[in-house]
Order: structure tokens, then sequence, then C-alpha cells
């Protein structure tokens, strides 16, 4: 796409409503600094625009569990992810014409599954949507190396068709009727149909985390699946770069207070039947501990509690170790006063 046809060029042009102005100032007027505000302000903008070009489209999106309407994630990180159930995340990465290029932070990278550029005017009334370019390393891309935004729905239904043919392995064969579970599985093999976050230094960086030796005040268990609780070692920092890693934020209001939590799933392969599972429970930013009085459980695909326990204020940590084999399916359970957040995985 010549970069002098994106002015000429009949772009999709969404026109920015009041209600999209006041969700990103909202966001926007949470931030620490000026710099990060703007950030936040322009990120919300775009998601918000993206949302709505492929809701009238007819592609179905999921906003409200997108990275990118999350303000713990928007503000702990550089994140405009929009979820869409049928294909993955991709990322809205709002672009300045003047500067030619289409910047990529590297926490995005991984985690989705094409970046699209949306121009947003310099009197924040519209939006439009300049073209994309599938998951790439690259810092920074061209404009006029990206894809038109008409050809969109036909990457779309591409990725799509590819996804579901790697999806007939035996080892994964139920994912399609799984599509409401995260698939532990398609961590190992790169699949990025997810709304879990790859962990990397940067994202450990950015949301403060120690993952350092911790205290007597982490406290671990193992057990299987099926089987009871037994002591177990705390997983150290370089074990969550073996296998493959995942990262995912709990916003949490007790007694009017906000917090965020990061919850790390690792899975490491033992043999084609059995596979090591550490689930981790971390404070973020500036707190050292996480909040008393959480609920933590892991139930079974019966939906039976295998593994629980409350925190208290003296644990900087929590961390549950499981083994399963492939097909097994388990829930993580937070209960925070009147809150319940659960994410449902498949080995």
């Amino acid at each position: 796409m010549p970069l002098s046809n994106i002015y000429s060029q009949n772009l999709p042009k969404i026109s920015l409503t009041l209600s999209m102005w006041k969700k990103a100032k909202d966001f926007a007027d949470r931030q620490a600094n000026y710099q990060k505000a703007q950030q936040v302000y322009l990120n919300t903008l775009a998601v918000l625009s993206v949302n709505q070009y492929l809701q009238r489209s007819g592609i179905q999106t999921d906003l409200k569990n997108s990275n990118g309407y999350n303000l713990a994630m928007q503000t702990m990180l550089d994140n405009a992810e929009l979820y869409l159930p049928e294909y993955g995340v991709i990322s809205c990465r709002p672009t300045v014409l003047s500067d030619n290029f289409l910047i990529i932070p590297e926490e995005t990278k991984t985690t989705a599954i094409m970046q699209l550029a949306v121009i947003i005017s310099s009197d924040f009334c519209s939006a439009k949507l300049v073209g994309f370019i599938p998951q790439t390393e690259r810092d920074r891309i061209p404009l006029e190396e990206l894809t038109s935004i008409v050809q969109l729905p036909n990457f779309l239904e591409d990725y799509r068709s590819r996804a579901a043919v790697s999806y007939t392995q035996p080892e994964i064969a139920s994912y399609n009727q799984q599509e409401e579970k995260s698939k532990l599985n398609g961590w190992l093999s790169g699949n990025n149909q997810e709304k879990w976050s790859k962990l990397t230094e940067l994202v450990i960086q950015k949301l403060n985390l120690n993952l350092l030796d911790h205290s007597e005040r982490s406290l671990a268990f193992r057990g299987s699946i099926v089987e009871s609780i037994n002591t177990a070692e705390v997983m150290n920092r370089n074990d969550l770069f073996e296998g493959a890693s995942k990262i995912k934020v709990w916003k949490l209001n007790q007694q009017g207070q906000d917090y965020t939590i990061a919850i790390i799933v690792n899975i490491l392969p033992i043999s084609k039947e059995e596979v090591d599972i550490s689930i981790q429970f971390l404070p973020t930013g500036n707190h050292t501990h996480l909040p008393e009085g959480i609920i933590i459980k892991i139930l079974n695909d019966q939906q039976e509690t295998i593994l629980q326990i409350q925190t208290t204020v003296n644990n900087d940590k929590i961390e549950f170790c499981l083994s399963g084999q492939p097909q097994e399916t388990f829930t993580i359970q937070g209960v925070c006063d009147h809150q319940v957040k659960t994410e449902t995985l498949i080995i």
C-alpha cells in the first residue's frame, strides 16, 4: 500500500463517540503520569474503534475479556489487544501517520495473531483503520508494507482454517469441542488463540513481579488432578522458562480497595502421558504480599475441590503443583468478597 495513497484511499472510518471518550478518559485519569495517560487514552480509543468496526462487519468480539479493555493490563503494559473468540487476540496499535511506521511493543509480539494500525484524528473525533500485518518479531513496520484492511476478513478466515487443521493432531483432537477452555498443549505448539499472555522478562519487569527465591511465607502444594495434597518445592525463576509459561492478571476489589494479582501457569511435558503444571499467584506493582482473605481453589473436571488455601497477610506467593495427563481438565478459582474468578484449562 503506497504511503501516498493512504490519504486518498477509502479507508474504514469510525466516528468516536462520547462513551468511547469517557472510557478512554476514565482509564487515562488513573495513570501516574501524563505520558502513560496519553498512551492508555490512545490505546483504549484504538481498541474501541476496531471493536466497533469488527462488530459492524459481523465478526464476533469479546471486549470485556480483552487485555486492551482491562485497566490493570493497560496500566502495567503497553497493551491494546482485542480478543476475537473465533480467532484469537489481535493488537490494535494507535499510529501517527507522520511517523510513517507502525510501532509494535515487545509484549504483544507473541500474543497477538496480527498487528492492526489505527490512525486517530488530531481532534479525537474519528479513527481510520489503515492496514495490518500478521504476527511478526519486527519492532517497526513501514505503513506501506501493511496489508489493506479490506483483506482482514479473508485473513481471519484463512487463519481459522489453518488453526483448525493444527487441532486435528491426536493429542489435542478434542479442542474444537472445548473452545471455552484454555488449551495448554496449544501453548507448547505456539498457538496464540488464548486470553493468556506469554511470560517474558519484559512482562516480569513491567508487572514488577518478584520471581526470586521466596521466603518461608511462600506456600506450595503438590498433587495430581485426582489425588491428595502433599508439600512441594517452590518453582524457581529459571524453571518458568522451561516448557511454556503464560500469565494473566486478575483485578480484585476487597473492601473498596483494588488489587491486581498475577497468575502464572507453567506446563512442562515429562513424557507423552504426563505433564507437570505449576500455578503461581503473585502480587503486582508495589505490593509485596498477596491481599488477605482470598480463597484460591483448584477443581477437577467434576468441579470437586482438590487443592485449596486462603491467603493471609504473610503470603508473598502461593504455588500449586499438579501432574496430569492429556485431555484432563482443571479449573483455577479465586473468591474475594463476593467476586468469583475462574479459569478452566485442558491439558
